[in-house]
């Protein structure tokens, strides 16, 4: 937990909790930002963001691929999903689907970038 929600604090490389109690975060940001270099992800590529959460690095990937790319951020908790869709909306190359990895990852993307988890139940 940040001491408020003030974004700079995401610039100390921390672990931002989305839900404490489930031990969901964001991801540290610097390794967000080695992995996307090392992809080369670049203007005019299309991503699926599997476990968008809010959507921060679903934003980030958005700006990546530019206004002529496309970024589709797929989170399963419903919540999570409404906040990804309210915070990408100054990204038109950037849609939320309100489901899962396995399901509803669109044919033919250049890259899918995982930040969420799985469990199994019986």
């Amino acid at each position: 937990m940040t001491p408020d929600s003030d974004p700079r604090h995401l610039y100390e490389n921390v672990l931002v909790a989305l839900d404490p109690d489930r031990n969901i975060n964001n991801g540290e940001p610097r390794l967000w930002a080695v992995l996307f270099d090392l992809l080369g992800i670049a203007v005019g590529t299309s991503v699926a963001h599997v476990g968008s959460g809010t959507g921060y690095y679903s934003a980030i990937l958005a700006e990546l691929v530019g206004p002529s790319g496309r970024v589709t951020a797929i989170e399963v908790i419903p919540d999570f999903a409404l906040q990804t869709w309210e915070n990408l909306a100054p990204w038109p190359q950037a849609k939320t689907i309100a489901g899962n990895g396995l399901t509803d990852v669109p044919i033919g993307v250049d890259f899918i970038v995982v930040s969420a988890g799985l469990s199994l139940f019986r």
